[in-house]
């Protein structure tokens, strides 16, 4: 699968493998807090990319990396030393209880409250963040004699 578009049709399908029923654009537009529409696009190529891939994969159950850039494997492996029965009750976990390595714990929890918000709030949370942001910077900026 080279293209977003052919990971994301895939991955979804896959999706509703698992499942044992169809888990629609409608669905997955539900979980990543965008439009139907949104995820339309992604899946016919007309969108060629999306701010919103971690919470797809998150929502579709695969790593963001493989969904983003077609890179390692679509599903995490298994974590040497650990029962199967360990696995399904670390995948039925919250999931800021558990980050993917690749990814600090505090930052995947920030992500976690960021996507379980609605489009407007998000909004005021980039904002508040580049306020912040630039606050800290003028702060240093004016420190520095």
């Amino acid at each position: 699968m080279n293209t977003l578009k052919e990971r994301v049709c895939w991955a979804r399908a896959e999706k509703s493998k698992r499942d044992g029923h169809e888990f629609t654009q409608g669905d997955l537009a539900s979980k990543v807090g965008v439009t139907q529409g949104n995820i339309a696009h992604l899946e016919s190529g007309r969108t060629k990319s999306s701010r919103n891939l971690t919470a797809i994969a998150e929502a579709l159950g695969v790593d963001p990396r493989w969904l983003a850039e077609g890179k390692g494997k679509p599903f995490p492996d298994k974590v040497p030393g650990r029962e199967d029965s360990e696995i399904v009750a670390t995948e039925q976990a919250s999931p800021v209880d558990h980050a993917p390595p690749w990814i600090d714990p505090e930052a995947y929890r920030l992500l976690n409250l960021y996507y379980s918000l609605d489009q407007r709030r998000r909004g005021d949370v980039m904002r508040f963040a580049e306020g912040l942001q630039r606050r800290v910077q003028s702060s240093a900026a004016g420190s520095k004699v």
